[in-house]
């Protein structure tokens, strides 16, 4: 993913000038940058996760017409079955 632009010391001296502590300010301002770089999703990542559901689609629907097919043929069996119980 790629991280959005945050300017640390910008926030640093804002949080400063508010009355933390440069030692507070620092950290929340470290906190605060690695909070927001975590939580970007890039196109490209958008792109990974359509493939990844599209994969997972298709991968769903084969099963499930493989499960019809099956219960289609049980079904014949059966009746194929009860036509020659006399």
């Amino acid at each position: 993913m790629q991280a959005v632009a945050f300017d640390t010391m910008k926030t640093v001296e804002m949080l400063t000038d508010a009355g933390l502590e440069d030692r507070q300010a620092k950290a929340i301002a470290s906190a605060m940058r690695d909070a927001m770089a975590a939580s970007v999703a890039t196109k490209a990542d958008v792109a990974d996760l359509k493939t990844g559901l599209e994969s997972l689609e298709t991968r769903t629907q084969a099963m499930f017409y493989r499960g019809l097919l099956f219960q289609g043929a049980g079904i014949v069996a059966a009746i194929a079955a009860l036509k020659l119980v006399p």
